[in-house]
Protein backbone atom coordinates (compact mmCIF):
# COMPACT_ATOMS: atom_id res chain seq x y z
CA UNK A 1 0.00 0.00 0.00
CA UNK A 2 1.47 3.11 -1.08
CA UNK A 3 0.43 6.24 0.69
CA UNK A 4 2.42 8.51 -1.39
CA UNK A 5 1.47 11.73 -2.97
CA UNK A 6 1.59 10.44 -6.46
CA UNK A 7 -1.71 8.62 -6.17
CA UNK A 8 -4.89 9.89 -7.59
CA UNK A 9 -6.46 12.64 -5.83
CA UNK A 10 -10.18 12.44 -5.52
CA UNK A 11 -11.93 15.54 -6.43
CA UNK A 12 -15.21 16.10 -4.57
CA UNK A 13 -17.44 19.06 -5.01
CA UNK A 14 -18.89 20.10 -1.63
CA UNK A 15 -20.56 23.26 -2.87
CA UNK A 16 -23.81 21.53 -3.66
CA UNK A 17 -23.79 19.75 -0.34
CA UNK A 18 -24.36 22.93 1.57
CA UNK A 19 -27.34 23.84 -0.63
CA UNK A 20 -28.90 20.39 -0.17
CA UNK A 21 -28.12 20.53 3.53
CA UNK A 22 -29.74 23.97 3.75
CA UNK A 23 -32.80 22.73 1.86
CA UNK A 24 -33.12 19.77 4.23
CA UNK A 25 -32.62 22.05 7.18
CA UNK A 26 -35.10 24.53 5.74
CA UNK A 27 -37.61 21.75 5.23
CA UNK A 28 -37.24 20.52 8.80
CA UNK A 29 -37.28 24.11 10.12
CA UNK A 30 -40.38 24.74 8.05
CA UNK A 31 -42.05 21.69 9.52
CA UNK A 32 -41.06 22.85 12.97
CA UNK A 33 -42.42 26.30 12.26
CA UNK A 34 -45.60 24.83 10.82
CA UNK A 35 -46.09 22.67 13.93
CA UNK A 36 -45.47 25.66 16.19
CA UNK A 37 -47.82 27.75 14.09
CA UNK A 38 -50.57 25.09 14.28
CA UNK A 39 -50.06 24.84 18.03
CA UNK A 40 -50.36 28.60 18.43
CA UNK A 41 -53.47 28.61 16.23
CA UNK A 42 -54.99 25.86 18.38
CA UNK A 43 -54.20 27.75 21.58
CA UNK A 44 -55.63 30.97 20.22
CA UNK A 45 -58.77 29.22 18.93
CA UNK A 46 -59.31 27.63 22.36
CA UNK A 47 -58.89 31.02 24.00
CA UNK A 48 -61.33 32.60 21.55
CA UNK A 49 -63.89 29.87 22.24
CA UNK A 50 -63.36 30.25 25.98
CA UNK A 51 -63.80 34.00 25.86
CA UNK A 52 -66.59 33.96 23.29
CA UNK A 53 -69.64 35.85 24.52
CA UNK A 54 -72.69 33.88 25.60
CA UNK A 55 -75.33 34.97 23.13
CA UNK A 56 -78.10 33.61 25.36
CA UNK A 57 -76.93 35.59 28.39
CA UNK A 58 -79.41 38.40 27.81
CA UNK A 59 -82.31 35.95 27.60
CA UNK A 60 -81.11 34.19 30.75
CA UNK A 61 -80.75 37.51 32.54
CA UNK A 62 -84.28 38.56 31.57
CA UNK A 63 -85.64 35.20 32.73
CA UNK A 64 -83.90 35.60 36.08
CA UNK A 65 -85.16 39.17 36.44
CA UNK A 66 -88.74 38.11 35.74
CA UNK A 67 -88.34 35.24 38.21
CA UNK A 68 -87.08 37.64 40.85
CA UNK A 69 -89.99 39.97 40.23
CA UNK A 70 -92.46 37.07 40.50
CA UNK A 71 -90.78 35.87 43.71
CA UNK A 72 -90.87 39.40 45.13
CA UNK A 73 -94.57 39.73 44.32
CA UNK A 74 -95.28 36.33 45.84
CA UNK A 75 -93.31 37.23 48.98
CA UNK A 76 -95.24 40.49 49.29
CA UNK A 77 -98.54 38.64 48.96
CA UNK A 78 -97.43 36.05 51.52
CA UNK A 79 -96.37 38.76 53.96
CA UNK A 80 -99.68 40.58 53.50
CA UNK A 81 -101.60 37.36 54.29
CA UNK A 82 -99.57 36.41 57.39
CA UNK A 83 -101.43 38.63 59.89
CA UNK A 84 -104.80 37.37 58.70
CA UNK A 85 -103.58 33.76 58.77
CA UNK A 86 -102.32 34.24 62.34
CA UNK A 87 -105.61 35.83 63.37
CA UNK A 88 -107.69 32.99 61.91
CA UNK A 89 -105.44 30.34 63.44
CA UNK A 90 -105.58 31.90 66.89
CA UNK A 91 -109.37 32.21 66.66
CA UNK A 92 -109.65 28.50 65.85
CA UNK A 93 -107.04 27.50 68.42
CA UNK A 94 -108.73 29.45 71.21
CA UNK A 95 -112.12 27.94 70.40
CA UNK A 96 -110.75 24.39 70.19
CA UNK A 97 -108.57 24.70 73.31
CA UNK A 98 -111.55 25.96 75.34
CA UNK A 99 -113.89 23.27 74.05
CA UNK A 100 -111.58 20.27 74.34
CA UNK A 101 -111.72 20.20 78.14
CA UNK A 102 -115.53 20.04 78.25
CA UNK A 103 -115.62 17.29 75.64
CA UNK A 104 -112.83 15.28 77.30
CA UNK A 105 -114.67 15.47 80.63
CA UNK A 106 -117.84 14.19 78.98
CA UNK A 107 -115.96 11.32 77.36
CA UNK A 108 -114.15 10.28 80.56
CA UNK A 109 -116.90 10.71 83.14
CA UNK A 110 -118.06 7.64 84.96
CA UNK A 111 -120.68 6.68 87.53
CA UNK A 112 -118.27 6.69 90.43
CA UNK A 113 -116.35 9.84 89.37
CA UNK A 114 -118.52 12.30 87.43
CA UNK A 115 -115.64 14.64 86.39
CA UNK A 116 -112.71 12.34 85.87
CA UNK A 117 -110.39 13.88 83.26
CA UNK A 118 -109.00 17.21 82.12
CA UNK A 119 -107.47 18.09 78.76
CA UNK A 120 -105.90 21.19 77.32
CA UNK A 121 -103.82 22.42 74.39
CA UNK A 122 -100.67 24.57 74.61
CA UNK A 123 -98.74 26.41 71.93
CA UNK A 124 -94.96 26.15 72.22
CA UNK A 125 -94.60 29.60 70.64
CA UNK A 126 -97.58 31.94 70.55
CA UNK A 127 -95.75 34.52 68.41
CA UNK A 128 -95.26 32.11 65.50
CA UNK A 129 -97.36 28.99 66.07
CA UNK A 130 -96.74 27.69 62.53
CA UNK A 131 -93.07 26.97 63.22
CA UNK A 132 -93.59 25.12 66.51
CA UNK A 133 -95.83 22.40 67.82
CA UNK A 134 -99.00 22.21 69.86
CA UNK A 135 -99.02 19.96 72.91
CA UNK A 136 -102.14 18.04 73.87
CA UNK A 137 -102.08 17.17 77.56
CA UNK A 138 -104.55 15.15 79.64
CA UNK A 139 -104.99 14.62 83.35
CA UNK A 140 -106.66 11.58 84.73
CA UNK A 141 -104.65 10.83 87.86
CA UNK A 142 -101.64 12.95 86.79
CA UNK A 143 -100.76 15.19 83.84
CA UNK A 144 -99.39 13.22 80.92
CA UNK A 145 -98.55 13.97 77.31
CA UNK A 146 -99.89 11.96 74.40
CA UNK A 147 -96.81 9.73 74.23
CA UNK A 148 -97.36 8.51 77.77
CA UNK A 149 -100.99 7.44 77.31
CA UNK A 150 -102.27 3.94 76.65
CA UNK A 151 -103.96 3.11 73.33
CA UNK A 152 -107.47 3.61 74.70
CA UNK A 153 -106.56 6.88 76.39
CA UNK A 154 -105.01 8.12 73.14
CA UNK A 155 -108.22 7.24 71.30
CA UNK A 156 -110.36 9.16 73.78
CA UNK A 157 -107.97 12.16 73.64
CA UNK A 158 -107.98 12.10 69.82
CA UNK A 159 -111.78 11.92 69.74
CA UNK A 160 -112.01 14.85 72.16
CA UNK A 161 -109.75 16.88 69.86
CA UNK A 162 -111.73 15.82 66.78
CA UNK A 163 -115.05 16.77 68.38
CA UNK A 164 -113.64 20.11 69.60
CA UNK A 165 -112.49 20.91 66.05
CA UNK A 166 -115.88 19.78 64.74
CA UNK A 167 -117.53 22.17 67.19
CA UNK A 168 -115.58 25.07 65.64
CA UNK A 169 -116.28 24.33 61.94
CA UNK A 170 -119.00 21.78 61.65
CA UNK A 171 -119.08 19.37 58.79
CA UNK A 172 -122.37 17.89 57.61
CA UNK A 173 -121.16 14.39 58.48
CA UNK A 174 -118.14 12.34 59.56
CA UNK A 175 -117.35 8.73 58.85
CA UNK A 176 -115.22 7.25 61.59
CA UNK A 177 -114.07 3.74 60.86
CA UNK A 178 -111.61 2.17 63.28
CA UNK A 179 -110.85 5.47 64.99
CA UNK A 180 -108.08 3.96 67.07
CA UNK A 181 -106.43 2.03 64.21
CA UNK A 182 -103.55 4.50 63.75
CA UNK A 183 -102.79 4.80 67.46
Amino acid sequence: MDTGSSSQELDHDYSQLTEIYLQVMRLSDGEKLEAEFKQKIGTLMAEIERTAPNLKALDQYEALQSGLIINHVAADKCNSVKPRRYELFMEAFDHVSKGIDKIYKQLTKGHTRPLRGTAYLNLENEDDPFLHSITHTQKNQCFRGMKQLSGGEKTVAALALLFAIHNFRQSPFYILDEVDAAI
